[in-house]
């Protein structure tokens, strides 16, 4: 039953009313969820039929209602299953499953990563949750991670099996900044055999960039959208950016170098007590 133009009742807020055309009639149809009932009134005689109605919550809703947490001993055994088919994770909000440098794309399409995926559908989510609260401090909620005893469990297991200095480095990157970073390019190679007002041909090669960035903050627009830019460069140009990605790759080592420095503990702490 279509719900187009629904007119409330104030008699009752779960009273949805619409007027279905009947020739030169309207019958008017009431459905009240609280009472699990239908009723149709005909206009021309006052006549009311009262239908009984369950309203059903569909299977796909149940199923991520009924999601509980895992145990921390499950949550482990989740992260090693898989870590030994040799798969990480990305440093979003809801990390995404990616392969480790040196395992084929392949393994994201076998039996034993279907199967992990059905055994632990809402591993994601929970693994972001905990991954924020243990880099953050920002309290997470019991419905997601446990209570504290596990969630503290589960914090111990993603320092040991996830969270390297580059995972935090990359992890505050994506989240801390407040302009698109860039994630990805694509490029083709042209020859240029003719031009307007040029006699002969041309005979220039060039390349078509592609860069691709990503939008981390909703301030700048819309949030996780991603945003193409095409220039083209040549190959004095193609040497020139490398150069310069050169100067800052050494700017941001000298850089990661200090942050160590500064998180090194005072000489002595360690003994201290």
């Amino acid at each position: 039953m279509s719900e187009e133009n629904p007119q409330h009742s104030s008699a009752d807020a779960d009273d949805k009313r619409l007027s279905i055309p009947a020739g030169d009639e309207n019958y008017e149809v009431v459905l009240n969820k609280s009472k699990e009932e239908l009723t149709i009134r005909e206009p021309s005689t006052g006549r009311v039929i009262t239908i009984r109605a369950r309203v059903e919550v569909p299977e796909e809703e149940t199923a991520e209602v009924d999601v509980k947490p895992l145990s921390p001993d499950d949550f482990r055994e989740a992260l090693q299953k898989m870590d030994a088919l040799g798969l990480s994770w990305t440093a979003d909000g809801i990390p995404r499953v990616i392969p480790k440098e040196g395992t084929s794309d392949d393994v994201l399409l076998s039996e034993v990563f279907t199967q992990i995926q059905g055994v632990y559908p809402a591993l994601p989510r929970e693994l972001g949750t905990v991954v924020f609260h243990a880099l953050t401090g920002m309290p997470a909620h019991e419905s997601v991670v446990g209570s504290k005893d596990d969630l503290q469990r589960k914090v111990s297991t993603v320092h040991e099996l996830l969270i390297t200095p580059n995972y935090r480095s990359e992890y505050f990157f994506k989240h801390a900044i407040k302009v698109p970073y860039f994630e990805g390019i694509d490029w083709e190679v042209l020859l240029k055999t003719h031009e307007r007002n040029v006699e002969g041909m041309p005979g220039m090669a060039y390349a078509l960039l592609m860069l691709t960035f990503h939008n981390p903050n909703p301030r700048v627009g819309k949030i996780d959208e991603h945003q193409n830019m095409t220039v083209a460069v040549n190959v004095n140009l193609v040497d020139k950016l490398i150069g310069l990605l050169i100067d800052v790759r050494t700017a941001l080592e000298s850089a990661e170098k200090l942050i160590e420095k500064l998180n090194e503990p005072p000489i002595g702490e360690s003994h201290a007590g």
